[in-house]
């Protein structure tokens, strides 16, 4: 997981504006919002890493409100799609978006359908980021 966190800060985008990482009190409104816990590896994430802005995905960030990748809001354009209230969205494209569920799992779900499929699946957020978003660049 280190190696994967270490390749994406050393590989990291840099903008006139960068991304800012949430605190702890920002995370707790997020799961009041979202009436629901962020799983810990993904929780883990976002406090520390959130920032970062890496190839053409844009993981869902907790910092802004008013950012189109607020997970409060893409999580809920998700759900009211009909994703399953049991996951979050991690991170939306225009076909459907990779959802987490309270185990740490992530599925892909499919614009307008009420499930996650399991393939292709990721048993971690870290898989996910390797194999997903980093795209075998490790």
């Amino acid at each position: 997981m280190q190696d994967i966190a270490d390749y994406l800060i050393e590989n990291r985008v840099q903008t006139a504006w960068p991304l800012e990482l949430p605190d702890e009190d920002q995370l707790v409104e997020v799961e009041e919002e979202l009436l629901m816990p962020i799983p810990r590896e993904f929780r883990r994430y976002l406090l520390e890493y959130s920032d970062t802005i890496y190839g053409s995905l844009e993981p869902v960030t907790a910092s802004d409100e008013h950012s189109h990748t607020y997970i409060v809001d893409a999580t809920a354009e998700c759900w009211e799609s009909g994703m399953p209230r049991t996951h979050l969205c991690i991170c939306k494209t225009e076909e459907g978006a990779w959802a987490i569920d309270q185990e740490g799992s992530i599925g892909w779900w499919a614009q307008d359908t009420d499930e996650v499929t399991e393939e292709p699946s990721y048993e971690s957020w870290w898989h996910w980021v390797r194999d997903v978003w980093l795209d075998g660049a490790l």
